[in-house]
């Protein structure tokens, strides 16, 4: 009794169907019971898709950013070491010049860098560096107008200058100067060429020259005496001079310069006597 029941429900509801089919029925149900889990999966492919269209280039772009990077990094290293080298370099010739070289800083004044020519042409053994750059100058004012002439953009070359080295002799040299980067520090690179030989030589020629001036126009020895006098005191330097000439067995004074009225009288024979 039970089987033909069923088949009149089954045919029912295949009948049902096929009338739902025809309306349109079984389309909105399919949208209302599937579409939800179809248009799911969609969904998730168009994500994965959105995904891969904005990683991919991200990944790309950080894998340019890394190899640039790498690249970067090699050529940095390899400027540092070729300026390494090349301070190295420079450094072996400015120590062994035959030149004094000289590096002081801008700011501060202080030798940042003096060569063994330097050193040992200013007898300071134990070395120039952190020292006073002015306290070898003869004429701080000199080396203060010459600092002003680099500020300008000039450079200084060939400039007769005086120093004093460590026993306080003065040195005659002609200094050149330029502005320089000593690593980071603005500094000033000094180079000395000393002519002390030739000043002295031209001294001598000077004096000579004047001594026979003092022949040529003197009218008698005792003018001349005393023009050659003047003339070996503002040569040497010296705050008294004096010339001795024979008379009999003795030398007394002739003429003198600088010397006090009392110690002439009483050193004027040159010659002990015994009374």
């Amino acid at each position: 009794a039970s089987m033909p029941v069923n088949e009149q429900m089954l045919s029912k509801f295949t009948e049902a169907l096929l009338m739902m089919e025809n309306n349109g029925k079984t389309y909105e149900l399919h949208q209302k019971w599937l579409a939800y889990h179809e248009n799911e999966q969609l969904d998730a492919v168009a994500v994965a898709r959105a995904a891969a269209i904005i990683v991919v280039p991200l990944v790309a772009l950080l894998l340019v950013i890394l190899i640039w990077s790498y690249m970067l990094n090699r050529q940095v290293r390899k400027a540092t070491a070729d300026l390494r080298a090349s301070e190295d370099r420079y450094r072996i010739i400015a120590e062994n010049d035959l030149f004094p070289v000289i590096v002081s800083d801008r700011a501060t004044k202080k030798v940042l860098f003096a060569n063994h020519c330097a050193t040992e042409f200013l007898g300071f053994i134990q070395g120039l560096a952190g020292r006073e750059a002015e306290s070898f100058w003869a004429e701080p004012e000199t080396r203060a107008a010459i600092m002003a002439r680099l500020e300008t953009g000039e450079k200084v070359l060939a400039e007769e200058v005086r120093l004093l080295s460590s026993t306080g002799e003065v040195k005659h040299v002609l200094i050149y100067c330029s502005h320089i980067l000593f690593g980071e520090t603005p500094a000033v690179l000094s180079v000395f060429s000393d002519i002390s030989a030739r000043k002295h030589i031209e001294s001598e020629m000077e004096l000579s020259s004047r001594l026979l001036e003092q022949i040529t126009f003197s009218r008698d020895k005792t003018e001349y005496i005393k023009s050659i006098t003047r003339v070996f005191q503002e040569w040497s330097g010296c705050e008294a001079v004096g010339i001795r000439l024979r008379q009999g067995d003795d030398f007394p004074y002739f003429e003198t310069r600088g010397f006090p009225g009392e110690f002439v009288e009483a050193e004027r024979s040159l010659c002990a006597r015994d009374m």
